[in-house]
């Protein structure tokens, strides 16, 4: 995706929710719409939509994880590299992996 729609028109230095300290800001995950938002491909493909970032989210029991993720709405992605890792992907196809 391109630099930010200037639509949505917020400065960015308030992305960050204030503090109770003042001149402090509390660190968090800011989350917003996009109206041109592409479905990221994962796997990186050429010419597809890459996805930027992602979460990592620590599980204790895998299994449970999914089918947790999986009644919330999200699928299990096709390629899963990795014996310990399950990359899933919310309805919008963003990915996530849960960790264990």
């Amino acid at each position: 995706m391109g630099p930010a729609s200037p639509a949505r028109g917020r400065d960015r230095q308030d992305a960050a929710p204030p503090s109770s300290k003042p001149g402090h800001r509390r660190s968090g995950i800011n989350i917003e719409s996009d109206q041109e938002h592409e479905r990221p491909v994962w796997p990186s493909k050429p010419g597809g939509q890459n996805a930027t970032m992602h979460l990592d989210i620590g599980v204790d029991d895998l299994d449970e994880a999914v089918a947790w993720a999986v009644q919330a709405g999200a699928s299990l992605a096709e390629d899963q590299p990795q014996e310990h890792v399950r990359v899933m992907l919310d309805p919008h196809g963003n990915p996530f992996c849960l960790c264990r």
